[in-house]
């Protein structure tokens, strides 16, 4: 047996055969509900820290820097760990709504950074 037949055969007995096509469908859907909604919310928020970020108030310029250096300056995985360990720890929630916290929180702070340097730029 070749090693191009032996890998048609490991593809065909370990995916096919056995569904675990299905597991990889069902990733994959649940990867774009989770960039879907982070997306749409990580935007959302962004906008307001970034008007929070560019207001004459200190009131609402600092709490806004500072969530924005913590966002920057905190890595996804331990965001995700203090999220769903910490946070959420006594509460039943799915590790997809985890995830999409996680991101959402992530892009906020990103994108926030980003809309302010585009208002500036005008």
């Amino acid at each position: 047996m070749t090693f191009w037949e032996s890998t048609q055969k490991s593809f065909y007995d370990n995916i096919i055969r056995e569904d675990r096509y299905l597991l990889l469908w069902n990733g994959l859907i649940i990867t774009v509900i989770i960039s879907l909604l982070s997306t749409l919310f990580g935007t959302l928020l962004g906008a307001i820290i970034c008007v929070m970020r560019m207001s004459q108030r200190m009131l609402l310029q600092i709490p806004a820097r500072v969530y924005i250096e913590l966002m920057r300056g905190t890595p996804a995985l331990v965001l995700l760990m203090l999220i769903f360990y910490v946070v959420f720890a006594s509460v039943d929630i799915s590790p997809v709504f985890g995830g999409c916290i996680r991101l959402r929180f992530t892009l906020c702070g990103l994108r926030s950074r980003d809309l302010q340097g585009r208002c500036e730029e005008h």
